[in-house]
């Protein structure tokens, strides 16, 4: 069966087109990121690798002079990726990430980000020395290793675009929404999703707490309304689970309880 060749030229026209409109975004975040920063989806930020050994705070102090931190993987996807683009086979030793032992735990820089996952390396951590922090291993596959604070690696910065956009694929800052849980001296949402980091309000559903609860109330949205409440859906006021239609015929309360 041949192939008419009009359409033949329509589909290499869409092939360029898609080239094209492919090689413009990619342009666009790399240049957004500036100063020798590399984009990452896998992170929405943009991830830098300084080759310049320092000890792992004043790393830290360099990354914060740039308007960024330490380099904080979201998961294990991220971690591999930024491994792959810009520590495989450039570095001599381990790069320092956000990540150190504070009173017998590890925890990220972002104190109220919780620790789902530690890729160790082998016979790792050894926890030798009093103060420790957490590296990149070069040469083990995205792995890490505890080292002491005060050895001199080179070390991931990692900051948000310049002129971000949602239509990039590297997104803004996030601002929290209000509706966040709050704890003294914690940062209360994640600045790269907007997700509350400690839960949120009384009557509003995780992770970015922008909804109210729906058919339940009260903190994380754990109690199930009264199936006594009137209506169609027997809601509740989903902050004190209060049936905002009265109650079915036979009950009574604020909860129809009783």
């Amino acid at each position: 069966m041949e192939i008419p060749l009009k359409t033949i030229v329509l589909d290499l026209d869409l092939v360029i087109v898609s080239s094209l409109i492919m090689f413009y975004v990619f342009k666009t975040t790399v240049s957004q990121c500036g100063g020798g920063y590399t984009g990452f989806q896998e992170t929405g930020t943009c991830v830098k690798l300084y080759e310049d050994p320092l000890p792992w705070k004043e790393a830290r102090q360099r990354c914060q002079s740039e308007g960024g931190d330490l380099f904080m993987p979201l998961n294990e996807v991220s971690n591999e990726k930024v491994w792959k683009e810009l520590v495989w086979r450039l570095t001599p030793r381990g790069v320092w990430i956000g990540m150190s032992k504070v009173d017998s735990k590890y925890q990220w820089l972002n104190e109220a980000r919780k620790v789902d996952f530690i890729p160790w390396g082998p016979l790792q951590p050894n926890e030798g020395a009093t103060s420790v922090c957490v590296a990149i291993n070069y040469f083990d596959d995205s792995h890490w290793t505890d080292d002491p604070c005060i050895e001199k690696f080179f070390f991931l910065c990692e900051k948000f675009a310049e002129g971000c956009s949602s239509t990039n694929g590297y997104p803004c800052k996030q601002e929290c929404t209000g509706k966040c849980r709050t704890r003294p001296g914690l940062k209360v949402c994640d600045e790269r999703t907007g997700d509350c980091l400690d839960g949120c309000d009384d009557g509003y559903a995780s992770p970015a707490c922008k909804e109210h609860c729906q058919g339940s109330y009260g903190r994380d949205c754990a109690f199930p309304c009264n199936t006594n409440c009137g209506g169609p859906s027997n809601a509740c006021d989903p902050v004190e689970g209060a049936c905002t239609s009265g109650c079915k015929a036979g009950f009574q309360g604020i909860k129809c309880d009783s």
